[in-house]
């Protein structure tokens, strides 16, 4: 994990598919959360609450079912 962190202070650009919301919200810049093969959520890291993260998360993967 430092070693994929330290990527981005090298200016590399990086694509992580995780299934723990702890390990997404702990890696990047940028939170996209796919649903049915679509984006449904694009944020940067700054702007997101993460302890309210889960209930959004939850609210918008479930309402695509």
């Amino acid at each position: 994990t430092d070693r994929l962190c330290g990527l981005a202070g090298e200016g590399c650009t990086r694509l992580h598919a995780v299934h723990t919301l702890e390990r997404g919200l702990a890696l990047g810049q940028r939170r996209l959360v796919l649903s049915q093969g679509r984006i449904v959520y694009d944020e940067r890291r700054e702007s997101i609450d993460p302890t309210a993260f889960p209930e959004t998360y939850r609210a918008l993967t479930t309402s695509y079912v």
